[in-house]
């Protein structure tokens, strides 16, 4: 399928001095990056910097596997913005003139181009960070396919594993855009501090780590004598209480052939968090699974609640010990439900569903602030006019493209955006003179003490510390943004509240990862007590966070206007940083119908083509519930809260408002699907070709079912499937044959394998 359209050029752009004002209020205008390496990441870090106005130069030939991978349309999409300089091979005075005048220059791997200057941030760009006795075998330019089946991405992402599918290929390029978005985060935050230190670094950004960035939620494991039990989540499985195994044996066996099967299955499995179809043949998907009031408002809309109480339902608090008795019939604990619980509301909802159009649902639902989407595919996304309205998908001269993962108000109106420009010969040679003419060496905005007043000296691993975050946020993505900025030496304080209507598996087993490095407190915010704390926190804030919509920001107390009164007590006031995470926003707010709508990583998966993408035809479904799209959103609210803080310190910015959406995440990470999209899809994927693939190694008790230790990834000359499945010996020897063969391969492992062996060589 393609999913880039061609149009009219744009109107002419401003004339010159315009432009220059514009381009001047642009975050990181005074910013510039020599892109000296070929991997998508490091691509992807400068494309981020590049919409906020960096000038970023292109000095190392394209000719190469790395950006050949990709199609014309993904690549225009990485260069776009950008300066590309063909240089004369052997030209290394001018490549070297290039890189000795960036702020940031970006490298693969152990590359030696760049001799750093102190005022400069070398981003190097790995496999696995240089030296990992584990992982240091790694190609730094190997193929995001191998790191993929070591974190876990063909295992834990597989949702449906007990439908025999235990192992499913994805072509997402997870490791690389997680990693790309978190080198994005260093680099900012090394900027930061440089206009305060007048000082540079070195940073590695793994792609490995990138990856495993991504799992957090996935490999935790809560338990303790001191946790009550009510409050330990239940393994998110197929069984259910009631569930009789040899009738199931029955209705799984069917679903593993039968898309439609697989779809009512889930239904019933999930009554609260699966697609429905509806009177116009599309899927609609309610996600009302983790959240208790959610759930409630969607009984009540769809009219069904003294129905759903008639099957023994009742609507309780988790967080109190004398409601575990309701465990299994529980509102706010669908994922609990018992079998015959779980059958009766689907059918309930099933037939209510089937009363008006997907679209229709979708709006009442969003009205009634119930997370909810219509099941699209990638290309419906990509062409939907809501999507380009929002500008999550813009036009880019004569094409469509991902438009900015991020925006600060400040800087709006963005100038058009525009393609790379290339220089060949010549007039190269006169690019690179006038660059050099412009800038010949890296160099901070201001001379430092911009906000630092404590003292001390500077953290070379705490770019951020004596900043200070107040994080309003729950769930995973914007919690995922405090907690990295608490890693790079923020002090965040998360103000949560004292019952929360999200289920414990949210709140306590997640939480336990989210909430690392934070100081927390619990606040009732509809309390005039509540709501004087909190602006007494705020007075003590660099960023105020939350994912929240703008009429919750304005009744908590955290909206613009109030931040900006906030100077009491040594507050900020304008200074404070306005951070909003949302569920459907893009950079254009107006007349979009969506901007304040709710929404959750799983509905985001089914609105932007995710689930389309990794279920049978007929039966969508999700890749992976918590690490698909959440944390990448969280990374990149922490990039956009960073480039506000540097518009705020290098530009004197005031009264700023920066965000990013979950639709714009969903919308990133599928960056490599832009114009002709691979063909690798559903959940019998084992490969983007028959010999770059995962294979199954031996000969298992239930071959059709393989547990993950049998798998592997090779990319070979030839096709592994059969010698791998007669080898009689262990996967580990297997893979000792490949290499002295030359071959590269690697395990496949699961989230928690991954969690353990980084824990053990930790």
């Amino acid at each position: 399928s393609r999913c880039s359209s061609h149009l009219p050029r744009p109107t002419a752009c401003p004339p010159p001095a315009q432009r220059a004002s514009q381009t001047m209020s642009i975050p990181f205008a005074k910013v510039r990056i020599v892109e000296c390496g070929t991997q998508l990441a490091g691509r992807l870090t400068a494309r981020l910097f590049a919409d906020q106005g960096a000038e970023v130069v292109i000095v190392v030939n394209h000719d190469c596997r790395a950006v050949k991978e990709f199609n014309a349309e993904t690549n225009a999409y990485l260069n776009r913005g950008k300066i590309k300089l063909d240089l004369p091979e052997g030209d290394g005075k001018s490549k070297s003139d290039m890189i000795k005048s960036a702020d940031i220059v970006i490298v693969d791997g152990e590359s030696a181009e760049c001799q750093r200057s102190d005022k400069q941030i070398l981003l190097r760009v790995c496999a696995a960070l240089i030296g990992d006795q584990v992982y240091g075998y790694l190609p730094h330019d190997c193929d995001d396919d191998f790191l993929n089946g070591l974190v876990g991405f063909y295992t834990d992402m597989a949702q449906e594993s007990f439908l025999d599918r235990k192992v499913i290929y994805t072509p997402l390029r997870l490791c690389s855009v997680y990693c790309g978005v978190t080198g994005a985060v260093a680099c900012a935050a090394a900027l930061v501090d440089r206009e305060r230190s007048q000082l540079g670094r070195e940073i590695q950004a793994s792609r490995l780590a990138g990856g495993i960035a991504a799992i957090g939620a996935l490999s935790l494991t809560i338990e303790g004598p001191s946790l009550p039990k009510y409050l330990i989540s239940a393994p998110i499985s197929y069984v259910r209480k009631g569930l009789d195994m040899k009738d199931f044996e029955v209705i799984r066996k069917e679903a593993v052939h039968n898309p439609l099967k697989q779809l009512w299955l889930e239904q019933r499995l999930v009554p609260l968090g699966a697609p429905y179809p509806c009177s116009d043949g599309r899927l609609f998907l309610p996600m009302a699974t983790f959240n208790r009031g959610i759930a409630r408002r969607l009984v009540d809309l769809l009219g069904i609640w003294s129905k759903v109480q008639e099957l023994g339902i009742v609507d309780c608090t988790a967080y109190e010990a004398a409601n575990d008795k309701y465990r299994f019939h529980n509102l706010a604990l669908p994922l609990n439900f018992a079998w015959q619980t779980g059958c009766s509301l689907a059918e309930l909802l099933e037939a209510t569903f089937k009363q008006k159009t997907a679209a229709e649902w979708e709006a009442l639902c969003c009205d009634h602030k119930i997370a909810c989407a219509t099941v699209l595919s990638f290309q419906e996304w990509f062409e939907d006019e809501e999507t380009r309205k929002a500008k999550i998908v813009a036009q880019v001269e004569e094409q469509w493209q991902i438009g900015r993962s991020v925006w600060l108000e400040t800087a709006k109106p963005y100038p058009p955006r525009l393609q790379a420009k290339e220089f060949q010969g010549a007039d190269a040679s006169a690019m690179l003179a006038e660059l050099l003419r412009s800038k010949v060496a890296p160099c901070p905005v201001k001379a430092g003490g911009s906000a630092w007043d404590s003292g001390e000296a500077l953290h070379p691993m705490k770019p951020l510390a004596g900043y200070t975050v107040i994080d309003f946020c729950n769930v995973l993505a914007g919690p995922a943004c405090g907690r990295m900025m608490a890693e790079l030496g923020a002090t965040v304080y998360k103000v949560g509240p004292k019952l929360p209507d999200h289920a414990p598996v949210v709140m306590v087993t997640w939480q336990a990862e989210e909430n690392i490095g934070k100081q927390s407190i619990m606040l009732d915010l509809k309390s005039e007590a509540g709501k004087k704390v909190v602006r007494q926190l705020l007075s003590k804030a660099d960023i105020a966070l939350a994912n929240k919509h703008d009429a919750q920001v304005e009744a908590m107390g955290i909206g613009r206007s109030t931040l900006d009164s906030i100077v009491e007590g040594g507050g900020k006031g304008p200074k404070i940083i306005q951070l909003q995470v949302t569920a459907r926003r893009g950079e254009e707010m107006q007349g979009v119908q969506a901007a304040n709508w709710p929404g959750y990583d799983p509905a985001l998966q089914g609105k932007t083509g995710i689930m389309e993408r990794f279920g049978p035809q007929g039966s969508p479904t999700f890749h992976g519930v918590a690490s698909c799209v959440d944390y990448l959103t969280g990374y990149t609210a922490c990039f956009s809260g960073l480039t506000a803080l540097y518009a705020r310190e290098a530009n004197g910015v005031v009264s700023e408002r920066a965000g990013t959406s979950l639709a714009c995440c969903a919308t990133l990470v599928q960056c490599n699907m832009q114009g002709d999209s691979p063909v690798v899809r559903g959940p019998w994927a084992r490969g983007r070709t028959a010999l770059n693939r995962i294979y199954q190694v031996g000969q298992p008790k239930t071959p059709e079912n393989a547990d993950p230790e049998y798998w592997i990834y090779a990319q070979a000359g030839r096709n592994l499937c059969d010698e791998a499945k007669a080898f009689k010996g262990t996967r580990e020897e297997f893979l000792e044959q490949l290499r002295k063969e030359g071959i590269l391969a690697v395990p496949v492992h699961t989230c928690k394998q991954i969690a353990e062996i980084s824990k053990t060589e930790a």
